[in-house]
């Protein structure tokens, strides 16, 4: 029996490995929240009640109250019975393992993050199962469990799109485990109902407190979700299939970002007028991961191997910096500054005159800064986000007044200085998120650009023109799978 339990706990773990853990892996490619095929209660709610402009845009009924009730109360009533089950009064070796089954199952079954290499995991309670069948030549029971078994290590292959409530279809392994669950459940509680054994006042506790936090937790979750889906009104609609859409930037009429598609990471670019049309994409080899574009340039940074060189689009063959990322032109587009790494720390450098091959490159920032992030108009006025001395990440300035001054904004990242150099806007870290809040350069004053705080993230602020924004936001999505949004700041 443990022979046959180890070879069948093998088969599963390579056939998983191989069809779903290696591809997704060599891919690159993750799962969004609307992603049936992951087979979770989460992704399923999300895909029934939660629209989405691009993932989800017909959800079989669109409704946040429904998905705030469910969310948090259908995994509690799925595990509930698995605590309220337990017999104290039972502590054989027999009960023990069926309790001990029935609870590793209900937490496969409610995870928010099902990936089907975590239901490796199953091979265990299944044994304890197939040992006990067996004991009582349950020969019929013992092909069922064998039969959802192999049903919940199949691979099932999400849709490409459906709606309604065809996505039920989709999530056998979802109905399988619960299936599962329920026999274990049914058993627990036959094997204990003649017990006899005084009142377990701990049940009730547990009971309630189930139930309290089922309740409280509804609230915050409609709060949550109404707060992203207010997001939805900046968001503009990108007919692309990437997951992510990083760093926009406006230039020329048009719009550019970084998208991430199951073949890499590519530069994208689409019409400010258009911005619901395709998107054109540098399909080159080598990943972009992030570009500069202004006065009729375009400088991307190149993932190679063993580091990234920064190269002008025109001639890709040459590489104007090497061993850089993160490159920004000056307002005046003579000046290139970029991020280098230095023993693990990034420094901020400028060539002036990078056209020229023997330009020189001057630091910009000490060493004993880690620079994250830069906003650059010339050697005079420029931004940047660091961390000095392991403590969080905040913003400093170089201008007329400051030099490398910190600013004292609290936990923030991603500057961007205005053309003008009037207004500066950041992500503020707050409550577990990163909002936008823009600093007046003249007074010093700060104010969210949200009326309230946005419960999901806003990051990699660009301007537009001297009164709006490009960001990256992922209310809605998944966590850092951002979109891009457009908000006017200034009145």
């Amino acid at each position: 029996m443990l022979a046959g339990s180890v070879a069948v706990f093998g088969w599963n773990l390579h056939r998983t490995y191989l069809h779903e853990v290696l591809p997704w892996t060599l891919h690159g490619e993750a799962l969004p929240p609307y992603a049936v095929s992951s087979a979770s209660i989460s992704n399923l709610l999300h895909a029934l009640f939660l629209a989405e402009p691009q993932w989800n845009p017909h959800p079989w009924h669109s409704s946040v109250l429904w998905f705030a009730w469910l969310e948090p109360t259908l995994p509690m009533l799925v595990l509930a019975p698995a605590i309220l089950l337990m017999c104290r009064g039972d502590r054989s070796r027999e009960r023990v393992l069926l309790e001990w089954s029935a609870l590793l199952t209900a937490a496969l079954a409610i995870s928010t993050s099902a990936a089907s290499y975590n239901f490796v995991l199953m091979a265990l309670p299944v044994c304890v199962l197939a040992a006990q069948l067996i004991e009582r030549r349950c020969y019929g029971w013992l092909a069922t469990l064998a039969v959802a078994y192999c049903g919940i290590g199949y691979p099932m292959p999400g849709p490409a799109s459906s709606t309604g409530l065809e996505v039920l279809l989709y999530v056998p392994r979802l109905w399988l485990m619960l299936a599962m669950l329920a026999g274990m459940y049914a058993w627990l509680w036959r094997a204990g109902r003649d017990k006899t054994a005084s009142r377990d006042w701990g049940q009730y506790a547990w009971t309630a407190a189930i139930a309290a936090y089922a309740l409280l937790s509804v609230v915050p979750t409609l709060h949550r979700e109404r707060g992203m889906r207010q997001e939805f009104a900046y968001r503009l609609r990108m007919r692309t299939e990437a997951l992510l859409h990083a760093e926009p930037r406006a230039d020329d009429g048009e719009i550019r970002f970084i998208a991430f598609t199951s073949s890499g990471y590519h530069l994208a670019t689409v019409r400010e007028d258009a911005s619901e049309a395709e998107p054109v994409l540098d399909l080159s080899l080598d990943d972009d991961l992030s570009f500069a574009s202004r006065a009729g340039r375009l400088l991307v940074e190149r993932g190679l191997s063993p580091r990234s060189v920064v190269i002008d689009l025109r001639e890709p063959s040459r590489v104007l910096v090497d061993d850089a990322r993160d490159p920004m032109l000056s307002a005046d587009a003579k000046s290139l500054t970029f991020v280098r790494d230095v023993r693990g720390r990034g420094q901020l450098w400028v060539r002036t005159g990078f056209a020229s091959g023997d330009a020189p490159e001057v630091a910009l920032t000490p060493p004993s800064l880690n620079v994250y992030e830069a906003s650059f108009l010339s050697r005079r006025e420029y931004a940047f986000s660091a961390v000095e001395a392991g403590r969080p990440p905040q913003i400093y300035l170089t201008d007329q007044i400051h030099a490398h001054a910190a600013l004292g904004l609290g936990e923030s990242r991603y500057p961007s200085l205005s053309p003008d150099g009037r207004w500066m806007v950041y992500s503020h870290f707050a409550q577990g998120v990163w909002n936008l809040w823009i600093r007046d350069q003249q007074s010093g004053a700060t104010r969210r650009v949200a009326a309230s705080e946005v419960p999901c993230n806003q990051i990699q602020p660009s301007w537009e023109d001297a009164k709006t924004l490009l960001y990256g936001t992922d209310c809605g999505r998944g966590l850092w799978f951002t979109a891009i949004a457009r908000r006017r700041v200034i009145p």
